[in-house]
């Protein structure tokens, strides 16, 4: 088959199916670059975003020190989430992004990687440089869920005396194959905008507020308080009036299906902690608690920062997601790959 890399002719011939088919083999970045060889072929892919909030991993931004027990080993790890779908949706790939740094002098030791544990093997998937003196962005992990696989995030702290690594807006964003609407993706991010994101998502709210809705919909009565209700109503009002949509049943079955996704993916992941080593059952021990990060090692101190220090490293913080918005990054070469499809 040709393909004229001006316009993309070719890939558009291609079924949907097939087309995404072909775009499991890419990785992320190839993946934004295939997106963008025609409109077809975007609209085809349908390439949606969720990105979850900073506070949504390992507790609610809480700041952690432990006391560095591994030498120069691979020690502290804590479970990833292992979906391979989000409401139904394929997950192409997971990015994991955060901000660091280690102790702030001597050697430079700290690392972080993914790793993939299943029935046959251990392997790491994906693996950081050496974590700078200065606070900086971690842009650079990403990986590909397979079924029946489980990962982890691990660090390395170093070994020699005062070595620390500090994380901190530890944030997970999926790449799914979405419909041509984007229809998961943008009520995600409209339902995001609707709550009140400084409270876990683990606990039921969510979840009483969407069966409030659902039953005042469908003229059920409810056991709730009368305020309740209402409150939750309006909420939930409010969401489907920023999603463009109206109080009709595939609206309210649409945003459910998110709610439920959305409610199982934070429960999973505030049952997580921080143990010693891969599939260990001894949880790490708390020295330390600071609302901003997480640190390993026995120094650091890391979040003394005054407050004007972090509003500056806001942008910064949004640029390790690569899909925005449902759109992509249009300074990427948009052919790299297309000649390595077809």
């Amino acid at each position: 088959m040709n393909v004229n890399m001006s316009t993309g002719s070719g890939l558009v011939d291609l079924p949907s199916d097939l087309l995404r088919r072909v775009a499991c083999f890419l990785d992320r970045d190839n993946l934004g670059s295939l997106s963008l060889t025609s409109p077809t072929v975007n609209q085809h892919l349908s390439i949606g975003s969720i990105n979850h909030p900073d506070h949504s991993i390992y507790g609610v931004g809480g700041f952690f020190t432990f006391n560095d027990r591994f030498e120069d080993g691979w020690g502290y790890a804590a479970k990833l989430q292992g979906a391979t779908t989000f409401a139904n949706r394929p997950i192409h790939s997971v990015q994991v992004s955060f901000r660091w740094k280690d102790q702030g002098w001597g050697n430079q030791k700290g690392m972080v990687r993914v790793v993939a544990v299943n029935a046959n093997n251990n392997r790491q998937v994906s693996c950081t440089g050496i974590a700078p003196h200065e606070e900086a962005a971690q842009k650079s992990m990403c990986f590909v869920p397979v079924a029946g696989t489980e990962y982890f995030l691990q660090v390395r702290v170093g070994h020699g005396g005062g070595h620390s690594l500090h994380l901190k807006n530890i944030q997970l964003q999926y790449i799914i194959f979405d419909d041509e609407e984007r229809s998961i993706s943008r009520t995600h991010r409209h339902l995001l905008g609707g709550c009140d994101t400084t409270v876990p998502f683990g606990v039921p709210s969510l979840l009483r507020q969407c069966g409030v809705a659902l039953a005042e919909l469908q003229g059920t009565p409810q056991n709730n308080h009368q305020k309740e209700c209402q409150e939750a109503v309006s909420w939930f009002y409010s969401v489907l009036k920023r999603m463009g949509g109206k109080k009709t049943p595939e609206a309210v079955t649409l945003l459910r299906e998110v709610l439920l996704a959305e409610s199982k993916h934070q429960e999973q992941l505030q049952a997580t902690s921080w143990t010693i080593g891969i599939g260990s059952t001894e949880s790490m021990p708390i020295t330390a608690y600071h609302p901003r990060g997480f640190g390993f090692g026995g120094g650091g101190g890391w979040g003394d920062e005054d407050d004007d220090e972090d509003d500056e490293s806001d942008d910064d913080e949004s640029d390790g997601m690569l899909f925005d918005d449902d759109t992509f990054d249009v300074d990427r070469r948009p052919f790299d790959c297309a000649e390595q499809l077809l």
